[in-house]
């Protein structure tokens, strides 16, 4: 009998039982191996995405640094250009002090001087005055000896001797012995002496008229004021800015004129001053309203079939005959220069229309025209400050 060798039956060969599910097979080794390389596969590529992430930070914050530190530059930049601002105002207020103490200083000393020359006026006027009474006792004194007396009732009148007509005319008496042989008669007037007495009274008149013309206050001139360039600049941006918004500027033309007096862009400036002048942007927004009112009124004018194909068609179409400029190619220049800037040449077109016509413009030509004065004035103003910093 032979003995056989049946090998084990493997787990396969048995047979299922119908009524159990087969159990799952256990994960072989190659399977834990390749997922043990994914694992560490995605941990190498978060720590790569980690390290970006990190060093994109690193060069944000580096940037920030320095952006930071650009700007505390320039922080400091503009500190030490406001100290150098400020030093050189306390340098200009320094000298304005001094210039202000040497004009009190002035007329301090001018004061004093007209003084002077009042007390002299008075002085004058009182020598003239005992001049002119010295000349009529003369006069009476001479008067008394060429008037004879005139007999009375009871013979000669005799006159009660006058002490002063005595004392002249001992005087008189004395001159004329000196005089030589040649001395008039006693009772008669020496035509020198009047002659004398004739051009010392013309003089003494017209000095008297002299005095009179002077005033007796002579008022010192006042010195020449230096212009403040620091206040005429604070004053240029005030108004520069009031034009762009089209606001008055009262205070900043006062500035400006206590700045600069006499400067030749102020007198024309003041009355825009206090009503303001509109931009040039709110003059080319009212011109097209304007333009129609000024063609419907000029189609009224014309009548016919101008009106009523105006009024039909409106801005669409105009009607104009051979040879004739009307108002439309007016108002097309003035457009087209306000389009342009040209403020000069708007004003000049529809300056050129007719009395009916321009009388719709007349608040628009004086907005634009107080805008162009006030435009001229700022641009003179504004040479004026550069002239002044230009060596």
């Amino acid at each position: 009998m032979t003995d056989t060798f049946d090998p084990p039956a493997s787990e396969d060969s048995v047979p299922i039982d119908a009524e159990f599910e087969p159990a799952r097979k256990s994960a072989t080794p190659k399977q834990s191996r390749r997922a043990l390389h994914w694992l560490v596969t995605l941990l190498v590529a978060a720590l790569a995405l980690l390290a970006i992430a990190v060093s994109a930070l690193d060069i944000s914050l580096f940037q920030k640094t320095d952006t930071t530190q650009d700007t505390i530059t320039a922080l400091q930049s503009d500190m030490a250009e406001l100290t150098t601002q400020l030093d050189n105002a306390d340098a200009e207020r320094a000298r304005l002090a001094n210039q202000l103490r040497s004009l009190q200083t002035e007329t301090t000393a001018q004061g004093q001087g007209t003084d002077a020359l009042s007390a002299r006026t008075d002085a004058a006027f009182r020598s003239l005055g005992n001049i002119e009474d010295k000349l009529d006792e003369l006069e009476q004194a001479i008067a008394a000896l060429e008037r004879p007396a005139s007999p009375g009732p009871d013979g000669p009148l005799v006159q009660a001797p006058d002490p002063l007509v005595l004392e002249r005319l001992d005087a008189l008496e004395a001159a004329l012995s000196q005089s030589g042989p040649d001395r008039p008669p006693v009772g008669e007037a020496d035509p020198a002496l009047m002659a004398d007495i004739s051009a010392l009274r013309l003089e003494i008149e017209a000095l008297k008229t002299t005095l009179a013309e002077t005033p007796e206050d002579v008022a010192p001139e006042p010195a020449p004021q230096e212009p403040d360039w620091v206040e005429a600049a604070l004053a240029l941006s005030a108004i520069e800015t009031a034009s762009r918004n089209g606001q008055p500027f009262v205070a900043a033309f006062e500035q400006m004129a206590n700045a600069l007096p006499g400067n030749r862009a102020l007198p024309p400036l003041a009355p825009v001053a206090t009503g303001g002048a509109p931009t040039l942007f709110a003059l080319k927004g009212d011109f097209p309203n304007l333009k129609r009112r000024a063609l419907d009124a000029e189609a009224k004018t014309k009548g016919g079939s101008a009106g009523w194909m105006r009024a039909i068609f409106g801005d669409g179409i105009t009607v104009q005959r051979d040879g004739e400029t009307g108002a439309g190619a007016a108002l097309q220049t003035a457009e087209t220069a306000l389009e342009t800037g040209d403020l000069a040449s708007a004003i000049a077109a529809i300056e050129s229309l007719g009395p009916d016509v321009q009388s719709i413009f007349t608040d628009w030509l004086n907005n634009a025209r107080n805008r162009q004065t006030l435009d001229t004035s700022l641009n003179t103003l504004r040479l004026t400050m550069l002239a002044k910093e230009r060596p």
